[in-house]
């Protein structure tokens, strides 16, 4: 190969236009509640408390993977730009989504589209903050630059709470209302699944994607 060819090759994979080497398939299955107290709590043992009432649900649970491949991480990092902006709207005292999960580094939003001043702030290790007071119709934005979860409060409504998960890349994923679910493409190794649920808290554990074909799993909370 000559110097010109290697030369727009590796610019094809540096701006994300060729495939990462040795993609085999995707991580898929379902997930299913198998007990409030089944899962152990995250590290640290903080849930977000209000999320355990009839808001919280199957489709708040969060599938991501702890590790991926560089190159696989700022190819779907360059996807996800083309995506909706991370954002949490407050209204009738609540955060919609109630649970938000987001790739480390990521700037979300937080919208007042209710008809009084809101507040959000946060306590947790991951990321302390307090965007203040703020009109309706106005915005307010905080960077999570760590992994991990975020529990979000207003200081106007006690009973307005919510969460941040942040994900350590870009590889996550949320089942649907059957608890379906499907993880981007990876290339064939060893990685560790992690499983998030408002209900249940984080579970771990190791999976190994195979050279050719899906890994399918159902995974119990």
């Amino acid at each position: 190969m000559g110097k010109n060819a290697s030369r727009i090759l590796c610019l094809l994979f540096g701006l994300g236009l060729l495939p990462v080497a040795g993609i085999a398939g995707v991580i898929q299955g379902t997930v299913r509640a198998v007990g409030a107290n089944a899962v152990p709590s995250p590290a640290g043992g903080e849930r977000p408390a209000a999320m355990k009432s009839s808001r919280a649900s199957a489709m708040d649970d969060v599938i991501y993977l702890e590790e991926i491949p560089l190159a696989l991480e700022k190819k779907l990092a360059k996807q996800n730009k083309g995506q909706s902006a991370a954002r949490i709207a407050q209204r009738g005292g609540l955060f919609f989504p109630s649970v938000l999960p987001v790739a480390i580094g990521t700037t979300v939003t937080f919208e007042n589209r209710d008809h009084v001043y809101h507040n959000v702030f946060s306590v947790s290790p991951t990321k302390q903050f307090d965007v203040g007071k703020y009109a309706p119709h106005e915005t307010r934005q905080v960077t999570f630059d760590r992994p991990g979860l975020v529990t979000v409060f207003c200081d106007i409504d006690p009973n307005e709470t919510g969460a941040v998960l942040v994900t350590p890349n870009h590889a996550f994923t949320r089942p649907d209302s059957t608890g379906a679910f499907r993880l981007p493409k990876l290339p064939p190794g060893k990685y560790t699944l992690c499983v998030w649920s408002p209900l249940n808290g984080k579970h771990s554990q190791a999976v190994e994607m195979p050279r050719h074909g899906n890994l399918s799993l159902t995974l119990g909370l």
